[in-house]
């Protein structure tokens, strides 16, 4: 690998798996030191976190004598991918040096005597770590599982992952070796650093699923560097959030697990035309997998959320209500417990896998004269302007008379306009156009409004569905009936006053200056 650089992918698995990744890499031929080394890694920035909003990792690792690795990493990737920079250099005494930073970016950021006094210990990194070495295929890699934990002066949190570095030789052989791993032993892939969770950790935030993203597109990208940014972010996001999931089992996780998936869809069916990936009709099949999964889930945490406990609040003397509510919050549980145990299957890692696999190979060049290649050279801003526009005119046609339609053609038309707004939401400021805000906006309203008239219909069949259910003389308690029948028949279906806000909505879409007919 290239002075300065790490390319390495994480694996999140339960404890007690630690073993059996041993195994599976000792199947393959990897060297095994002799025991687990106890590893103490002190992180260190401002009490402002300065070199974290500069993009910057500065920590002091226990070199195993008297001395210790003063590190300088990078938290992401300046194109994205895997590759992160990493300056180490072995050091005397407990506090960071600014003599040593060599050709490390930090001396940029910590320019003066002053600023090395205001650094800090800020958390701790404590594991146990079992190292393995694989050579094979001309690659070398480094395996190390880690169990420890991350912590604070406050409180701390859990961390097992194993850790594979490419030392040498090419990404492929990296991939292959984690699919090994994935297939033997429940994982989920991670895209984010021990460094990150401290930080986290320290914001209160690990319970917190990710919601906003920063794509930090740039006008100069191509296709391909774009798609590649778009797509980290969304997999560190979506993996993120499956791991609160997991652990948790919160509706936000679910929610915000699932709005990651979807853009996901949105952002290979976009670029569809540049990603000539040979599996790319099972990823976009396993996407639609996942989505599906975590839909069920979500379903059911909607529908007991906005539907039964306001009903059952509104009408503390009809009976029924308690037995529904269980009988519902057992049936979220079940469906849960087996969304979790596909989330950690290998079918979820082998899609988790080739997604990270596609992207980091994007800006790998391909057969000259390939149509994807060209598609994936253009700027991307005249790619997405061009594929963006075409899909919106048609949205805007095939939803000229919204208000003579049926509920069913209504909800495709919503289906659509989320989808662009997933497309769209990455490129404002990017695709030069005029009011491109309105897009976002726009479609967002037309998502919501038409959503509202969807969410009564299908909140309205599930109730009477659970009511009958109920009724079954085999159901147990049958004054669930008629709570799931009170439930169907409340509310209010504000159809005129949905559509209104959608048609206006579509206006002011059609009224973007790049939209207009020509």
């Amino acid at each position: 690998m290239a002075a300065n650089r790490e390319v390495e992918l994480k694996l999140a698995v339960p404890r007690g798996a630690l073993k059996d990744i041993g195994k599976v890499a000792q199947a393959a031929g990897a060297m095994h030191d002799t025991s687990p080394q106890p590893l103490r890694s002190v992180y260190f920035d401002t009490r402002k976190h300065r070199l974290h909003k500069r993009g910057y990792v500065l920590r002091l690792r226990n070199n195993g004598g008297s001395g210790n690795i003063q590190t300088v990493k990078t938290l992401k990737s300046a194109d994205g991918g895997l590759t992160r920079g990493e300056w180490e250099t072995e050091v005397q005494g407990k506090k960071p040096r600014a003599d040593v930073l060599g050709n490390s970016p930090l001396a940029q950021v910590l320019d003066a005597p002053a600023d090395w006094r205001k650094l800090r210990p800020l958390f701790t990194v404590e594991v146990e770590r079992d190292t393995y070495l694989l050579h094979r295929d001309g690659a070398t890699i480094e395996l190390a599982l880690d169990d420890g934990v991350v912590r604070n002066e406050h409180e701390e949190q859990s961390i097992v992952e194993a850790e594979l570095e490419l030392k040498a030789g090419e990404p492929g052989a990296l991939f292959a070796f984690a699919r090994e791993i994935s297939a033997a032993v429940p994982a989920l892939v991670s895209l984010t650093s021990k460094a990150e969770r401290g930080y986290r950790l320290l914001a209160g935030e690990t319970s917190r699923p990710t919601v906003s993203l920063d794509f930090a597109l740039d006008r100069k990208m191509t296709t391909a560097e774009a798609v590649r940014a778009i797509g980290f972010t969304c997999l560190a996001a979506l993996f993120d959030n499956m791991a609160i999931l997991v652990r948790e089992g919160t509706p936000d996780a679910v929610h915000q697990s699932r709005v990651c998936v979807r853009r996901l869809r949105a952002l290979v069916s976009l670029f569809k035309p540049a990603l000539d990936w040979p599996d790319g009709r099972a990823i976009r099949a396993d996407l639609k997998w996942l989505c599906d999964l975590l839909g069920d889930v979500r379903e059911l945490d909607v529908f007991i959320k906005s539907v039964l406990e306001p009903s059952a609040a509104a009408n503390p003397d009809v009976p029924g209500f308690k037995p529904l509510l269980a009988t519902l919050h057992a049936r979220r549980d079940h469906t849960y417990d087996l969304a979790v145990d596909e989330l950690r299957s290998p079918r979820m890692s082998g899609l988790s896998l080739a997604l990270v696999a596609h992207l980091e190979g994007l800006l790998a060049h391909g057969p000259p004269g390939n149509s994807a290649q060209r598609e994936r050279d253009k700027p991307v801003r005249r790619f997405a302007a061009k594929e963006l526009r075409r899909r919106l005119r048609s949205l805007l046609k095939d939803s000229a008379a919204l208000d003579q339609m049926p509920p069913e053609q209504r909800h495709k038309i919503r289906i659509r306009a989320k989808k662009l707004r997933y497309m769209a939401e990455p490129f404002q400021g990017i695709v030069g156009w005029k009011r491109f805000s309105d897009v976002v906006s726009s479609l967002h309203e037309i998502q919501d409004t038409l959503g509202e008239l969807n969410d009564y219909k299908v909140n309205r069949e599930m109730a009477l569905d659970y009511a009958k259910q109920a009724l079954d003389p085999g159901s147990g308690d049958s004054s669930a009936a008629l709570a799931a029948g009170v439930a169907a028949a409340g509310g209010s279906e504000d159809t005129a006053s949905a559509l209104n806000n959608a048609i206006a909505a579509r206006r002011r879409l059609a009224r973007v200056p790049a939209l207009r007919p020509r």
